[in-house]
């Protein structure tokens, strides 16, 4: 009955071990549970119980050892449970840190996502204001590209220009020289001159004509030259007053010119005339002079130098002049002026050299 009741109290022990060990039941424990109830049958067995004692001591003694073994294994595995607890709270710990970061991130996340997307719209302005702009630096370019045309078209004729400016300077700089000698009346003061010099005379302003030192001595005044037939002649009375054509080829130097240039001044008078075949003759007088635009210029011309012909401006010294416009010849039948398209001092319509 003692062994009974050991066996019952291992057998209590046994199942409050399992109460607190039930997470092993179906691993360790179900074949000493079997052999529990076969030690059960022993004892219920009656007469037999003694004869089978010392099996059931065996039986204690391993149960006793596994007991212990559970025990132990049961300890670890709550240590390992405890440490298990520890690592899941510490990952429950870290996993509720991580989801703060996690919302964290998503909200710096989004505010990155608002940022790129402010970026993405100011990127589509950007890239609308370069499609402006390269647009405006091609309009640019063109512009450049004409301006170029332009400014290469204007340096031509700035580079033209600056040499009609040399030219002028040049002219100028010959016109300052000369009017070092402004107070010239006659070419006589430019010495062996053949060039186009400045005359000053009282009453009248300060003109051009073209010296000549090559026949009969120097100082010579040129007051008409014709060579071509290039200038018309036949001009009215306002035109010979004040002289016409180019003083480089053919004109008239005026009748108002000469006016002044013979009342300030004893002049001579030489016509020099050539010929085709170039064979030329000097006809000089040694006083020309003419009358004022009152007295229709009226000439005076003496002392012809050569005595042998009577030069046909010999015939009409004293005459007034005559253009078509003004009638002073002394041919009442016709008007000489108009008849011979030519300003002169016409007596006749015959005598003339005009």
């Amino acid at each position: 009955m003692k062994y009974i009741s050991v066996l019952f109290v291992v057998c209590l022990a046994w199942q409050v071990y399992l109460a607190n060990c039930d997470g092993f039941w179906d691993l360790e424990l179900r074949p000493i549970y079997e052999q529990a109830a076969s030690t059960e049958k022993i004892v219920d067995a009656g007469p037999d119980f003694t004869e089978n004692y010392p099996t059931i001591l065996d039986a204690k003694t391993d149960l006793s050892e596994t007991v212990d073994v559970g025990e132990v294994r049961c300890k670890t595995n709550a240590e390992n449970v405890t440490k298990l607890e520890q690592e899941v709270r510490a990952f429950r710990s870290k996993i509720v840190a991580d989801a703060r970061k996690m919302q964290k991130l998503k909200e710096i996340v989004a505010v990155y996502e608002a940022q790129i997307d402010s970026y993405v719209a100011s990127l589509a302005e950007q890239t609308e204001q370069i499609g402006y702009l390269n647009n405006t630096i091609a309009y640019y370019k063109s512009s450049c590209t004409s301006k170029d045309s332009q400014i290469t078209e204007l340096l031509v004729r700035a580079e033209a220009d600056a040499s009609r400016l040399k030219q002028k300077e040049d002219q100028i700089a010959d016109f300052k020289e000369k009017l070092v000698k402004a107070d010239a009346s006659s070419c006589l003061a430019y010495g062996s001159s053949t060039a186009i010099q400045i005359l000053n005379l009282p009453g009248i302003s300060p003109f051009l004509a073209p010296c000549e030192s090559r026949h009969n001595g120097i100082g010579w005044t040129v007051i008409q030259r014709r060579l071509d037939g290039s200038v018309n002649f036949n001009r009215n009375w306002n035109d010979y007053k004040n002289g016409f054509g180019n003083l480089d080829g053919e004109f008239f130097i005026g009748l108002e010119k000469l006016h002044r240039m013979t009342a300030a001044q004893p002049h001579e008078l030489l016509i020099y005339m050539e010929t085709f075949d170039l064979t030329g003759r000097d006809y000089k007088f040694s006083l020309f002079a003419i009358g004022s635009e009152e007295e229709d210029y009226k000439l005076t011309v003496t002392n012809y130098n050569n005595d042998y012909y009577q030069h046909p401006l010999i015939r009409v010294n004293g005459q007034k002049f005559s253009t078509y416009d003004r009638d002073n010849d002394n041919f009442w039948l016709k008007n000489c002026a108009q008849e011979l398209k030519s300003g002169w001092w016409f007596d006749s319509c015959r005598n003339t050299i005009g």
